[in-house]
């Protein structure tokens, strides 16, 4: 549990950092973590038929994600798609491949927020 762990602190500490080091095994546990936690966010969002009340306190844009139809799926993509991207990229660059390979990589991650956005 603990590598796992790693990975996760290792992904959000160096998500601005692309000259970080990204070894296999944190890029493949993050990996599988972010798709995990993916799908716990699309059955949550499945799951979730009443709506919120609106708390005052609450920032509007908070408000407006939550009486989405997918705010779960919203929140864990705002949350981990700039960290996975990141990662991808950082693991592309530490396996000797080209930088357009970089790009090859953020592709399906954008147009999955796309979709849900």
């Amino acid at each position: 549990m603990k590598p796992v762990f790693s990975a996760i602190q290792n992904g959000f500490r160096n998500c601005l950092d692309l000259k970080a080091q990204a070894s296999r095994t944190d890029f493949w546990l993050f990996f599988l973590t972010f798709t995990l936690l993916f799908f716990a966010a699309f059955g949550a969002d499945v799951s979730y038929v009443q709506q919120p009340a609106t708390i005052a306190a609450v920032p509007q844009f908070l408000a407006d994600l939550f009486n989405a139809q997918t705010p779960f799926s919203r929140l864990y993509l705002l949350l981990f798609t700039l960290p996975m991207i990141s990662f991808a990229v950082r693991r592309i660059y530490d396996s000797e491949r080209p930088s357009w390979a970089g790009m090859a990589a953020v592709v399906p991650f954008l147009s999955m927020a796309l979709i849900v956005l």
